[in-house]
């Protein structure tokens, strides 16, 4: 993931929970679980419209052979 070891990312995220007052980290986990459910939501949207474009693209298939 970008150059970046598994290891190497959780040493820096363990630096700046030193770093940084409670609050603060209490505020970023609210965020950062707030953007992680907007991308599972938009990966659930392209998936459901991809899975009807397969539908389609099956039924026509499927029509032009008969």
């Amino acid at each position: 993931m970008l150059g970046v070891s598994t290891g190497q990312l959780l040493v820096i995220l363990g630096a700046c929970s030193v770093m940084m007052k409670p609050s603060d980290m209490i505020k970023m986990a609210r965020v950062a679980g707030r953007m992680t459910g907007r991308a599972v939501g938009r990966l659930m949207l392209y998936r459901r419209q991809m899975d009807d474009i397969f539908e389609q693209t099956a039924a026509k298939k499927k029509l032009s052979f008969e």
